[in-house]
């Protein structure tokens, strides 16, 4: 029998949050109806589907962050720059957007987020970037899609029909 080493404890603990958080993901996705798909959310600048679009896409970006830990360099464009483009980005996303083509982006970035946290090694925990003026080490990057989905699921649920 292997022992379970802290590295190893760490990296199963992420991996479950990880799964959770695509679980979670589902669920909500599951629980928005075609009539609730447009309704505004409670984030004013985005309806329900544009906001659970949101969420799937930015969830690709985590695989850059960690990769900008890994190599110590961060990527902070300016707000003026970036908060326009993702609210474009996600608004003519969203319209191009299925549920089942969401789903699969979500699941695909959560497969090649896995695939970094199995390829770690223990002294690359530590490392870490800033991005978008957050500065964060690679442990901590692993928990922005878990943060993300706590952020804006209650917004999701503001627009849903009967909440």
């Amino acid at each position: 029998m292997q022992a379970t080493t802290p590295t190893t404890a760490r990296r199963e603990a992420i991996r479950a949050e990880l799964e959770a958080t695509r679980a979670g993901f589902h669920a909500l996705l599951d629980s928005v109806s075609d009539a609730d798909w447009k309704a505004r959310s409670g984030n004013p600048a985005w309806t329900v589907g544009q906001l659970v679009y949101h969420l799937a896409w930015a969830q690709s970006f985590v695989r850059g962050e960690l990769k900008s830990a890994m190599k110590g360099k961060g990527f902070n464009p300016p707000n003026f720059l970036i908060n326009p483009l993702n609210e474009l980005n996600t608004r003519f996303g969203a319209m191009r957007a299925s549920r089942a083509s969401i789903a699969r982006a979500y699941d695909e970035a959560t497969v090649r987020v896995l695939a970094e946290l199995d390829a770690l090694n223990d002294d690359d925990w530590p490392r870490s970037s800033t991005n978008y003026r957050v500065t964060r080490t690679v442990e901590e990057i692993f928990h922005i899609p878990a943060e993300h989905l706590a952020e804006h699921e209650p917004e999701i649920r503001q627009g849903l029909r009967g909440t």
